[in-house]
């Protein structure tokens, strides 16, 4: 029982130590997050076989007033197409208790935008992620994390 507890310990361990291809956080503004304050983030690939979960980690401060966030993603290709999505992130979940794991006084949510994707055009990818409530300027949430992570295949 030992041994194969500890085996399942081990496989966890190497499985989430696996380096990212991309990442890179944005910590904003203690004002709040402005309505017109993107964040962009730029890569470039030079694989169009490797695949890759491609994850947006948010914290956000227990005190946040909402029960889901609004985003817009703007995904520049790099033959220059714009794909647009707006998605609704859900921080609350259906038993109303926050979602995501506490991290001192404050809340980490990971939401996997896209899972096993591949960059199949060759070059530079600029996302850019935008709030998009109601709200001028949204209180509470203070850093979004992006990055690209390999899937063994």
């Amino acid at each position: 029982m030992k041994i194969g507890l500890c085996f399942c310990l081990l496989i966890c361990l190497i499985a989430c130590s696996e380096k990212p291809f991309y990442e890179q956080t944005y910590e904003l503004s203690s004002d709040g997050w402005a309505y017109d304050d993107e964040q962009m983030f730029t890569f470039t690939s030079q694989d169009s076989l490797s695949t890759f979960d491609i994850i947006l980690d948010i914290v956000h401060e227990e005190t946040y007033a909402y029960e889901n966030l609004y985003i817009l993603i703007n995904t520049t290709f790099p033959d220059g197409q714009i794909v647009e999505d707006q998605i609704s992130i859900p921080f609350i979940g259906t038993s109303g208790a926050w979602q995501g794991r506490p991290l001192q006084d404050d809340r980490l949510l990971r939401v996997y935008l896209q899972q096993e994707v591949r960059l199949q055009q060759l070059g530079t990818y600029t996302i850019t992620i935008e709030q998009h409530s109601r709200e001028r300027t949204l209180q509470g949430i203070k850093r979004l994390h992006l990055a690209l992570l390999p899937v063994a295949n």
